[in-house]
């Protein structure tokens, strides 16, 4: 059956309250049931804060003692790190310091940083670094950048150095990356976290902030809303579990939670209440590990929800810019101004410290013009995002004026042989208005990852969906057969193509999508696509090629067309994890 989005009735909060079987504000204890005031107590159990327990693994160095500013001493568990780097510490506190850092003829990158004497991380063991940093009093080069890597001094074994920090970001700003230890040897990683300059160069200097440093174990599931959410706010040593439990007394069917955070503002999912016994554990709902605030919460049946509600509890958009500059107009010096943004907006870490060798170390990842309004997202509601493209240069890293392309990679490539989900809500006010045929836009994509050697190809992606001409979507399909085409673009000898018909959408309106897909490398396959509730492909065919990973998912706007276009997205999910609940039961808007 497919989905209708007809006009939402007038309403306010307080309509969309009373129309929900359970309503919690935990600010003012405002409770109702169907509309009617109720006590707060048997209808939650907890405060709202739900926590996973955790050990912070630098806790035995903190709070952090024994420094001594005047004989530039460190704390205990700290060591300062690039001797060729003057160092001067000016002050100490029990969760951060600040020091002042400057580059030399023999260290012309770096202003030095610190160095953790304990370990962090055994081998082969992944962690996440989450802290608070800050570059200020910045001489020379105006594009400094904190990073931080996993190294082992006895046999000066490190990982990549990741971008923690750009200068260019809000002072101590939360960052927050994934750090995987290499599989070698028997001694474990220390951390390291420096500073680099935008431009090598002696004379240079700053004054770099560090505190709230929070190291955790990897958890082994990670939260539904994004892995970014299994790290929890800062604590020195230990975090004890929370949770809450609700009690809507409601009868038995599909509902609508619907949450206000302190951590990413609105978002959402639907539970199924087998009767009015029943109740709602919220970590049951979003993870095990998952780690946020719970300030309001409607519980409401998915039949009473009117769309465009959502625009009611969050009616004024915060659209906040994750751009992707390109540093003084140089090939190779192209990065997303802000880490800690680009994590907030995709739910994920801001990067992946690990081996070079790791072949599937990027996450997340943009692809976009430099420009202001490229690449956005809605900081009071999970998971929506705007992308733009015009005509625009510098694109990547490529100096040429392409200007098509503002999309982000939020995942790392997806397995073969394994069913993978994509479920989202799209919507666009800029039709494609080349002629039929000359023009379209790709709103996402799956595109393979190139081998390390012999592979020179550019070819079309193995999925993608793309805005045609008069309102129109259409999803194409590429197999190789399994015998690698590793030269040439596009749709070369030896890439086969199917196109489902193309399906209109609703300018103007959010277009409900659901994609099941299982990649191949060896020809075989499955596709079944979804649009607005309706059914449109279902069936075994080819799609994938034969490369040594999976393809990795894209989405925004990659423009082949002469005009400019703006896509809106709500509720992305991809994963392992079914979404074919998705497909009859989208999430609200």
């Amino acid at each position: 059956m497919a989905i209708d989005q007809a006009p939402a009735r007038a309403a306010d909060t307080a309509t969309i309250a009373r129309a929900s079987a359970l309503y919690v504000n935990f600010g003012n204890g405002l409770t109702l049931r169907n509309g009617v005031a109720a006590s707060l107590t048997g209808a939650t159990y907890g405060t709202g804060m739900i926590r996973s327990a955790g050990t912070n693994l630098l806790g035995s160095v903190l709070p952090f003692a024994g420094a001594n500013v005047t004989e530039n001493k460190l704390p205990t568990g700290l060591t300062w790190q690039g001797t060729s780097s003057p160092k001067v510490l000016k002050s100490v506190s029990a969760e951060g310091l600040v020091f002042t850092g400057s580059t030399t003829t023999a260290s012309p990158s770096s202003f030095g940083g610190i160095r953790t004497s304990i370990d962090v991380a055994q081998p082969g063991q992944t962690v996440l670094l989450s802290l608070r940093s800050n570059i200020g009093g910045l001489t020379g080069d105006p594009n400094a950048s904190i990073v931080a890597f996993l190294f082992r001094e006895s046999d000066q074994t490190s990982t990549m150095a990741v971008r923690v920090h750009n200068v260019q970001e809000p002072v101590n700003g939360v960052s927050i990356i994934r750090m995987k230890a290499p599989n070698t040897g028997t001694e474990g990683f220390q951390l390291v976290l420096s500073t680099q300059a935008g431009k090598p160069g002696p004379g240079q200097s700053a004054s770099i902030g560090l505190a709230q440093l929070l190291v955790l174990n990897e958890p082994a599931a990670a939260p539904t809303i994004g892995s970014r959410y299994a790290t929890p706010s800062y604590f020195a040593k230990t975090s004890a579990a929370s949770n809450l439990l609700l009690a809507p007394r409601a009868a038995a069917g599909i509902y609508f939670l619907i949450v206000r955070t302190a951590e990413f503002g609105w978002g959402a999912e639907t539970v199924s209440l087998s009767d009015a016994q029943s109740t709602i554990d919220i970590k049951s709902v979003f993870g095990v590990a998952v780690n946020m605030t719970i300030r309001e919460v409607y519980v409401i049946a998915q039949s009473a929800w009117q769309p465009g509600w959502m625009d009611i509890l969050s009616p004024t958009p915060d659209w906040t810019n994750v751009r992707y500059m390109n540093i003084d107009g140089s090939v190779g010096s192209s990065r997303p101004l802000s880490p800690a943004a680009l994590s907030r907006m995709s739910g994920m870490p801001a990067g992946l410290s690990a081996l070079a060798s790791d072949l599937n170390r990027n996450l997340p990842t943009l692809g976009a013009p430099d420009v202001a309004n490229a690449v956005a997202f809605n900081a009071l509601r999970l998971s929506h995002q705007a992308f733009e493209a015009d005509t625009t240069h510098y694109v990547a890293d490529s100096p040429t004026s392409i200007g098509i392309h503002s999309e982000l990679w939020p995942a790392n490539s997806v397995a073969f042989d394994r069913d993978e989900w994509i479920s989202f809500w799209t919507r666009t006010a800029t039709p494609i208005l080349d002629a039929p045929g000359n023009g379209e836009v790709t709103i996402f994509q799956y595109r393979y990852v190139n081998n390390v050697s012999g592979d020179s190809s550019a070819l079309a992606p193995e999925l993608s969906l793309a805005q045609l001409t008069g309102d129109r979507f259409a999803l194409r399909i590429r197999t190789d057969r399994g015998l690698p085409v590793l030269s040439g673009s596009s749709t070369p000898a030896g890439i086969y193509s199917v196109e489902v018909p193309p399906v209109a959408y609703r300018p103007g309106q959010w277009n409900a999508i659901v994609v099941r897909v299982r990649f191949s490398n060896t020809g075989g396959g499955y596709v079944a696509f979804w649009c607005n509730g309706v059914k449109l492909f279902d069936q075994a065919v080819g799609v994938g090629y034969n490369r040594n990973i999976g393809p990795r998912l894209h989405y925004g706007v990659y423009k082949y067309s002469a005009y400019a276009n703006r896509t809106e997205f709500q509720h992305m999910e991809n994963g392992a994890r079914s979404l074919a609940s998705r497909v009859a039961s989208p999430l609200p808007i």
